[in-house]
């Protein structure tokens, strides 16, 4: 099974070419657009020009106009409004939005909880407003549709309660006015229908008091925020809303295609400067019939229902859009334009689809957040500036933006994000923004470390029989799981489930794949939670500490019935290119932004022969440039050999308009590279550095997360004779009888290296060879066997269809037959081939082609289909089967010959490189330059002579790069590469 292919969006070409041909278009824009749903010269001519004739009817959102008359009516009765936020991105914006338009009408405050606290109401953070302010009205925006019994807790204190939220319902909706794109019936339908909560929750009502008449200095330690004029290197950006007490949301990615967002949360602050007196029989009915002679304005869009569209509103708001159509429903669409630019800024940063309304939204919004003159507040303009974003995208949005925001109630409170964007003091904006920016940063500091740790929790785990990965840790910070999350799922392609925990309490977040809905799939164990909520792709979960184990067997369990080809990794692109594109078509597809969710930039996959790509001065991104047309790979210098190779590849990209000193080229950017076809067309000099390096620089295995269970979980047990390879038992014993006194180094003014008889104690095949024939063993763990070519078969036969078995090789022509083999033998199971690395974690069975590193690490067999020069035992903790006979590299090592008076020449000259400074940074192929000028040596010479002096531990190379040399004593026989390459002669 090879790697699939599949068209983002299946499409009419018939239609696409008729298209073109009325609209003018190229055949590649029309194409696009027609993937992007505008199938006629109608729906194309709006989509390129979205405007507000695309905004809908406000008042088609159910409980709209009651609403709107609600707050009319506080207004006019001078009552005092609640803004309660939420603490991410959306949550922030959406609350500025509504208070923004409040504050020059009635007296409002605003409270943001603490992400500690808890996502959405709370008794407790009713308690907090009403002991300070004691509002008539408390507004939620981004929150409280899970909230049924908070509501009825609120109304019971006297304090009318209007919903406004985004996220999917639950069986039982709070008893109050309604404002959430994804509930159908009006709140006279709803109680028809007998799914209001008119019982209160027990729990929400205990030891709950509030006195009568109480008298409240909103000055004494008042955390509500009172009517007051308060004042790159791409980041990781989180994002995705989530339903429920335990909630994050979804966006992620620094210096990446990714794209995620969390929720977030900040405590309450607030100067409310008068006694504020509170009658606890008050009674403020937010359903009351009361009628409000109010001029509620006409919508600016379409009040029209189209026939045959379902009840409710037929656009997926993000929190900050629902609060901006309550806005558009008060004030009218004049009023609620001034806030189109933190709108757009939710609309992408919460991922919410970039289609119809939504797409207006983000248009204008943007054109408001690059006008000059536009009705954006202070702080936004100046955190803009500060980013130094002199044209704003929706990409500088979900990458810039939408992570500072976010990380305010990530890392601490989230309510300085609020007054960032509703402040007009420029002193506390400039302070703000240097806040936020430190929040930022120790956000990606805390997510890298997370992130790392999941990584190694999952080292040792069967992730063959593991659908849905759920861990927990008590260090964990819950700010940044949802990001956590996000990131782990695109690696392994499972759903993942990360928690933390407090007082015997894990509270998570949880994130899906596509193909998978993880609210279903965690609605099955619900009488598990203490809280839950969520939508098709991220959830958060809390429950007891002793129930993780029950859930991660259930929700396991569920998954089961999904199709394994669902977790099968696919090639997703939005068109196919013959030929490079033209800098017209490019302009054209340029139309089609913002780009984002629902919308996203279009992926244009190619199929490639040889070729050429170059390193970019001494970093580790890669360039191709032919005429106006370049072509970057970040970070790819490891992947340079692969694309220039002759090997029939499929590259993805994503191409856009560039200019440089006036002139307009267009750039490409490789977002991944996979094998169409695999041949023998590699660089030989290239692939004898790669195979002595692998030898000298890969790390061991650490055998405290060994996989020491067989296929059916019981210890692996191994036969006199199958470990050939286990160096550490039988060098221990050899060593008892060697004198280890070892004379002879390359000695410090380069002299000639002396070597006397004995010194040799890693001569691991004889002398286990040796101790193999006199014991009887059996060996728990992961054994070396060694196969001959007739058994190869079997071992294919043996394979799993996705996951758990990788190969090796470190000549081409063995990659390319064994491809081959593969196929013909095993058409229905899965084989990718690599260069050097896995793309990612995810232990699909793999072909790897001069592998390094830790390319194994998540494997449960590795297959070396050349022998290599190392111990395979110590170089992964998975099973190990090595084939019989010699590497067909070796005999290129020999013909390349290594004297003993190249080891010496080459010797001093790295200890020159080093003490001058030098680093290898860049690879040996850039060592060899910077050292090796009068190229004296070859190249194979060098990365040989480089590669002995490392696997003596005479040389290290630490993450930057950085050379030491040691004063480790040894010589030369030692290394297995050495004799290699002909035993010094």
């Amino acid at each position: 099974m090879k790697i699939r292919y599949k068209k983002r969006k299946t499409i009419d070409r018939n239609l696409a070419a008729e298209l073109s041909e009325k609209t003018g278009l190229s055949l590649l824009a029309a194409d696009l657009l027609v993937s992007a749903g505008a199938e006629s010269e109608e729906e194309i001519g709006r989509f390129l020009n979205p405007g507000k004739a695309d905004f809908l009817d406000p008042f088609r959102l159910p409980d709209m106009r009651a609403a709107a008359e609600r707050i009319l009516s506080a207004q006019k009765n001078g009552e005092r409004i609640v803004v309660y936020g939420d603490y991410d991105c959306d949550g922030v914006c959406a609350a500025a939005i509504l208070y923004g338009f409040l504050r020059d009408k009635t007296e409002v405050f605003y409270y943001i909880p603490n992400r500690k606290d808890g996502y959405g109401l709370s008794v407790f953070a009713i308690d907090k407003i009403a002991e300070n302010v004691f509002p008539d009205l408390i507004i939620t925006v981004d929150c409280g549709i899970a909230s049924a019994a908070e509501v009825e807790y609120a109304k019971e204190l006297g304090i009318d309660i209007i919903i406004t939220d985004h996220h999917t319902p639950q069986e039982i909706f709070p008893d109050t006015l309604i404002l959430n794109p994804k509930v159908k019936y009006s709140y006279e339908e709803r109680k028809k229908r007998n799914n209001i909560n008119i019982d209160v929750n027990a729990e929400a009502n205990e030891n709950k008091n509030v006195s009568t008449n109480r008298n409240i200095n909103g000055n004494a330690n008042a955390d509500i925020h009172v009517n007051e004029n308060i004042s790159a290197n791409p980041d990781i950006n989180s994002n995705e809303n989530i339903n429920g007490n335990a909630n994050e949301n979804k966006n992620d990615n620094a210096n990446e295609n990714s794209k995620r967002n969390e929720n977030d949360n900040a405590d309450l602050n607030e100067n409310a400067n008068e006694n504020i007196s509170a009658d606890s029989n008050k009674k403020v009915n937010s359903n009351s019939n009361e009628n409000v002679n109010s001029n509620i304005a006409a919508p600016c869009g379409n009040p029209e229902k189209p026939k045959n569209e379902p009840d409710g509103y037929p656009n997926p708001l993000c929190g900050a859009g629902v609060a901006f159509k309550l806005v558009e429903a008060v004030g009218g669409f004049a009023a609620a334009e001034k806030f189109l630019g933190l709108a757009a800024i939710a609309t992408v940063g919460d991922i919410v689809p970039l289609t119809g309304e939504n797409r207006a939204i983000t248009a204008l919004g943007l054109s408001a957040l690059n006008e000059s003159r536009a009705p954006v507040g202070k702080g936004l303009k100046r955190l803009c500036a500060a980013l130094k974003l002199e044209k704003i995208t929706a990409s500088d949005i979900a990458f810039m933006i939408a992570p500072r925001l976010n990380a305010a109630g990530r890392m601490g409170i989230a309510d300085r994000a609020l007054e960032l964007l509703i402040s007009d003091d420029y002193f506390n904006i400039d302070c703000l923004i240097n806040e936020l920016n430190a929040d930022n940063k120790e956000r990606q500091t805390v997510l890298t470390d997370i992130v790392n740790d999941v990584y190694d929790k999952l080292l040792g785990e069967d992730l063959n029989g593991t659908r849905c990965i759920v861990l927990a840790d008590e260090g964990w910070d819950g700010g940044v799981l949802g990001i956590a999350c996000a990131k782990i799922a695109e690696q392994f392609n499972r759903p993942v489930i990360l928690f933390t925990e407090n007082e015997g309490i894990l509270k998570g977040s949880a994130r899906s794949i596509d193909g998978i809905d993880i609210f279903e799939a965690i609605s099955r164990s619900k009488e598990l939670f203490t809280a839950f909520g969520g939508h098709a792709q991220a959830a958060g979960v809390s429950l007891k500490r002793e129930n993780i184990d029950v859930f991660r067997r259930e929700i396991n369990d569920f998954l089961k019935k999904y199709d394994e080809s669902v977790f099968a990794p696919e090639i997703i692109y939005d068109a196919i290119l013959e030929k490079k594109p033209t800098l017209s078509e490019i302009k054209e597809i340029g139309r089609l932004e913002p780009f984002g969710e629902g919308n996203p930039k279009p992926l244009f996959l190619s199929f490639e022969n040889e070729m050429n790509f170059l390193r970019i001065k001494n970093t580790r991104h890669i360039r191709e440039k032919t005429g106006n047309y370049e072509t970057v790979g970040f970070n790819m210098t490891d992947t340079a050999e692969f694309l220039n190779s002759g090997t029939k590849k499929a590259v993805l990209t994503t191409i856009e308009r560039a200019e440089y000193n006036n002139t307009e080229y267009l750039k490409a950017v490789v977002a991944g590279c996979f094998a169409a076809e695999v041949e023998a067309c590699f660089d030989r000099e290239r692939l004898l550095e790669a195979y002595v390096s692998a030898a000298a620089f890969s790390p061991k295995a650490d055998k405290k997360k060994a996989r020491k269970k067989g296929k059916d979980g019981s210890a692996v047990s191994v036969k006199d004779g199958d470990n050939i390879l286990q160096a550490e038992s039988a060098i221990s014993a050899a060593d008892s009888d060697i004198d280890k006194k070892i004379s002879g180094d390359i000695t410090k003014d380069g002299s000639a290296v002396s070597v006397k008889d004995g010194d040799n104690i890693l001569q691991a095949e004889s002398t286990i060879s040796a101790a193999d024939s006199n014991t009887d063993k059996k060996i728990s763990g992961n054994a070396v066997k060694r196969f001959e070519k007739n058994q190869l078969k079997a071992i294919i036969n043996e394979t799993g269809r996705l996951y758990g078995t990788a190969f090796a090789a470190f000549d081409d022509k063995t990659a390319a037959g064994f491809y081959k083999l593969f196929n013909e033998i095993a058409p229905d199971k899965l084989l990718i081939f690599c260069y050097r690395s896995a793309e990612s974690k995810n232990p699909y069975n793999r072909l790897i082609l001069s592998p390094k590193d830790a390319a194994f690490e998540y494997y449960d067999r590795v297959v070396f289909l050349d022998p290599p020069l190392f111990d395979p035992s110590e170089y992964t903790a998975a099973e190990v089967f090595v084939s019989g006979g010699e590497n067909p590299l070796n005999a290129e090592l020999r013909a390349a010959g290594l004297s003993d008076s190249a080891v010496r020449e080459i010797y001093i000259r790295i200890r020159a490189f080093v003490k001058d400074g030098g680093t290898a940074e860049g690879g040996l192929r850039a060592v060899y330059a910077r050292i090796v000028s009068d190229r004296k040596f070859s190249n194979t010479e060098f990365a040989a002579a480089f590669s002995v002096f490392a696997e003596l531990g005479l040389l290290k190379i630490d993450r930057d790069g950085r050379i030491t040399l040691t004063e480790n004593k040894t010589n030369l026989e030692n290394s297995a590469i050495y004799k290699a390459c002909g035993a010094g002669k």
